[in-house]
Formats: C-alpha cells, sequence, structure tokens
C-alpha cells in the first residue's frame, strides 16, 4: 500500500529479510515465479483497474530486483568445463 498509495507506513525491510532466508533456503526464479503467480492471481481475484495492474506490475519488478540482489549476494555460480 505503501508504493501504491504513498502512505509511507512500512518500516520494514524486505530485501534484508529475503537475503537472510536465502541462506537457508532456496530462493531462486522458482520460488519467485510461484509468489508472483500466486499474488497476480490474488490481485485479480479482489480488485480490477489500474491501480490493480500497477500493484502486479510493481511486484514483477520488485521480485526482479530481490532475486537480482540474492543471486548477487551469493557469489557466482560454478562454471562447467
Amino acid at each position: 500500500s505503501d508504493l501504491l498509495f504513498g502512505r509511507g507506513a512500512f518500516q520494514g525491510n524486505p530485501l534484508a529479510a529475503h537475503l537472510t532466508l536465502a541462506q537457508r533456503v532456496p530462493l531462486g526464479t522458482r520460488e519467485f515465479g510461484r509468489w508472483i503467480d500466486l499474488f497476480h492471481a490474488t490481485v485479480s481475484t479482489l480488485f480490477n483497474g489500474p491501480v490493480a495492474e500497477e500493484a502486479k506490475t510493481r511486484a514483477s519488478r520488485i521480485a526482479f530486483v530481490m532475486q537480482h540482489h540474492i543471486a548477487a549476494a551469493a557469489g557466482p555460480t560454478p562454471t562447467s568445463a
């Protein structure tokens, strides 16, 4: 709601929380893809219109950025020779 309506009430750090979680369980394309699917389905069921579409767009962008930061924090993946 902060991003969509500018309320400014949220005080957490979602990236830090996800980085910590990613140290214990996989958080990759599959997990974020599932979250996006559920988020989009929920928004589509409960809301419609431009704000709902903006919520889905922003959620997808946030998931992409989180995945990028989690992958960067994990370091380079070994390549096969």
